[in-house]
């Protein structure tokens, strides 16, 4: 409940909340005046009907009736008449229509005089709130006080009340469960409850023992009613996760039955995206082993913790002191030598500490040994045998050796042949026409190599030489290198690779591979003519070539066609004579596509980049009619005119510039810079621009303008 006085008899203010609502206190100049009543108290019941409890003033002369006004949710909404009474002696009012157990009520209480004027009380608000909240076998209230400051005479003990589940919602309040001191810091109190899954409720209560000059009384501001369901008291004893193992490939979790007789069941809690969700129950005190169905041990790190619940559905406190499985990885196998190095993370909160990692073996299918141990999380075996395959697992030991947690298996076989190193150049294209992009498949990512050694032969694809070598990277499969010093317009480039092993001296060589060169030319019928040689070479065939164009006027370049690759030359004749428009230089590239292949892989490849340019041609007209239906516009007819170097002038007689153009397809309408038609008359133009790379066309003529 908040108190909130007025500075006028019109304007009502509500300023706050304390938990969830502050209260907060106006001054009121007629708080002190002798003809004003004294609103002390609201009581909400548990139908939700308040009483209003006013002291009479003392001043009473010439007394005409009190009245009772509320407004519902806010203190600026119309307030409505409640209560009216010419009973000097009145002084509380109730209505059946409210319901302060959900709605928010302001309230205030004026003595009207015979003579009509009226004196106000303060406003008050059945804002006194009680939260309760359930934890633990105890309820927690919260709530705030009925008004601030509180008044001399308000109790000092606020009254907590509750009514059991047995008790009818009609009764009385009249089990006292406890006090709570005004002065406190906090207005919280706890209560023990000892109930399985019913619900409880509960009221606080500060009486208010007031004077009006003789006149004495009591009334009771109460809190709304709160009420809970409470499920059982404390929950059951925090079950003990004894290990997070693998066995068969799946995590399984293994824990000592909780200590509560009664539990019910467990739940299974795994960490995600930082926080745990719960993502599994296992029912029954003694199952206690939980195979985790969804996550692959050696795909990552994963993170649980267990709970208990009992029959009444309470759940006992779950202590982050998390488990996880042990996450087995290889770092190196070198066949020829070998050598295994391999590593794993730490056991976290394992039940009576890690005292140290086992490593245990199995080779051919054969029983487990124990290989090896450490307190570190690698290892380093060195006796792998040719022609065999192997597991390798590790366990998490505790001090007194009672408990052991299995990490994942990693399983490989060792064989020293030569021929399982691989290396394929998937594609050589060339990259924005400039340098030459030579991508190569090898089997570094299972089997390691000491080098590879790229060759290039320019033009024939018959003398090679080395270009570069490249150096192992551990666990990588593709390696890619950017031949910068080419001219791809001008000849093929071919490029192998040739791989050295660790084991033998014998390499391995791959493929040849060269790049596509795109030729072309143009002929009088505005016809591009390209032609190119087919990628070599891939595994899979050439499904199809696409043929790309850029015009000057585009961004990027775009597919004109698709061609089925020829037998040994491919061609198409790009007819481009709608595109006169376009500019005069188009360029083409062309991409090849693969089919799938042994190794999964469908590459592409670009070739280079051809420039093609098609000869322009400029037509001037020598008179028009501007501001005319028809010949209104002087405009050169131009037909695969650069775009990017083009100068279209006019002037007057005088030779001042009256119009200028850098657009080949834009004219002249006859009006001057000023905004004003020109004169009939001869006027001089100029046309210049660079077609053919250095070729210069620059032309001086006249028109003439006729009105």
């Amino acid at each position: 409940m908040i108190e909130i006085m007025n500075r006028s008899k019109i304007k009502r203010v509500f300023l706050g909340f304390c938990l969830g609502i502050i209260s907060i206190t106006l001054l009121n100049a007629q708080n002190s005046n002798p003809n004003s009543p004294k609103l002390h108290c609201l009581n909400v019941f548990d139908n939700g009907v308040i009483r209003v409890t006013w002291a009479k003033p003392t001043n009473i002369d010439n007394f005409n009736r009190y009245e009772v006004w509320y407004a519902t949710g806010s203190p600026t909404s119309p307030y409505t008449l409640a209560c009216s009474s010419n009973a000097d002696t009145l002084s509380n009012c109730e209505n059946p229509s409210w319901n302060g157990l959900i709605n928010t009520y302001y309230f205030y209480v004026c003595q009207v005089k015979t003579d009509g004027i009226r004196y106000y009380s303060d406003t008050l608000s059945n804002m006194f709130n009680l939260l309760v909240t359930s934890a633990n076998g105890t309820v927690e209230l919260r709530w705030t006080s009925p008004r601030s400051p509180l008044r001399s005479e308000d109790e000092t003990q606020y009254k907590i009340y509750k009514k059991n589940p047995g008790d009818s919602p009609t009764s009385n309040w009249n089990r006292l469960i406890g006090s709570l001191s005004t002065n406190s810091s906090s207005l919280v109190y706890k209560d023990t409850v000892m109930v399985c899954n019913d619900t409880m409720r509960y009221k606080v209560t500060l009486g208010c023992n007031y004077m009006s000059g003789s006149y004495s009384g009591y009334c009771t501001n109460g809190s709304r009613i709160a009420k809970i369901l409470v499920n059982d008291k404390i929950g059951p004893n925090v079950p003990r996760l004894d290990s997070v193992s693998v066995d068969g490939g799946q995590i399984v979790l293994g824990w000592q039955p909780s200590r509560s007789t009664d539990t019910w069941y467990y739940i299974i809690y795994q960490q995600i995206n930082g926080g745990w969700v719960e993502i599994d129950t296992v029912y029954g005190i003694n199952n206690t082993f939980w195979t985790d169905p969804n996550n692959d041990p050696a795909n990552g790190i994963y993170k649980y913790l267990i709970a208990a619940v009992d029959t009444c559905n309470m759940s006992g406190t779950m202590l982050e002191q998390h488990q996880n499985n042990i996450q087995l990885i290889t770092n190196l196998i070198d066949d020829c030598s070998g050598v295994i190095d391999f590593s794993w993370n730490s056991y976290d909160n394992m039940t009576g500490t890690v005292k140290n990692y086992e490593i245990w073996m199995s080779k051919n299918g054969s029983a487990y040994t124990n290989v090896g141990q450490t307190t570190g999380t690698t290892y380093h075996y060195s006796n792998l045998q040719n022609h065999n395959h192997y597991d390798f697992k590790v366990k998490a030991v505790n001090q007194n050796s009672s408990i052991k947690a299995s990490s994942n298996v990693i399983s490989f076989d060792i064989e020293f042949d030569e021929k399982k190193d691989l290396c394929y150049i998937t594609r050589v294209s060339v990259i924005n026409g400039n340098y030459i992009d030579i991508e190569i498949l090898t089997s570094g990512d299972t089997i390691p190599f000491s080098h590879m050694e790229l060759y290039k032969s320019e033009g024939n694809g018959e003398t090679f030489n080395l270009l570069t070598t490249l150096s192992y990277v551990n666990r990588q499969a593709l390696y890619h290198y950017i031949d910068n010093n080419v001219t791809p317009n001008a000849m093929m480039y071919y490029y192998k690779v040739i791989i050295y092993g660790t084991c033998s001296p014998t390499p391995a060589t791959s493929n040849i591979a060269h790049t596509i060169l795109l030729q072309g030319e143009t002929n009088e019928s505005h016809v591009n003519a390209l032609k190119w040689n087919n990628y070599g070479e891939w595994d899979g065939i050439i499904e199809h070539f696409t043929l790309f164009r850029k015009g000057e006027t585009d961004g990027i370049f775009i597919p004109v066609n698709d061609v089925t690759p020829n037998a040994i030359h491919n061609q198409y004749s790009d007819d481009v004579s709608d595109m006169f428009n376009y500019g005069s230089l188009f360029q083409y590239q062309v991409t090849a596509y693969e089919t799938s292949n042994k190794y999964g892989i469908t590459a592409s490849s670009t070739s280079n980049t051809v420039e093609l340019q098609q000869m322009p041609a400029t037509y001037i007209p020598n008179a028009f009619t501007p501001n005319r239906s028809i010949n209104n516009v002087f405009k050169p007819v131009n037909s695969f005119v650069p775009l990017s170097d083009y100068h279209f002038y006019i002037y007057n007689r005088y030779g001042s510039l009256i119009f200028f153009s850098n657009n080949p397809y834009e004219g002249w309408d006859g009006y001057a810079k000023n905004g004003n038609l020109v004169t009939p008359g001869v006027y001089i133009w100029r046309i210049k621009y660079t077609y053919d790379r250095d070729k210069l066309y620059d032309n001086v003529g006249t028109v003439t303008v006729i009105h």
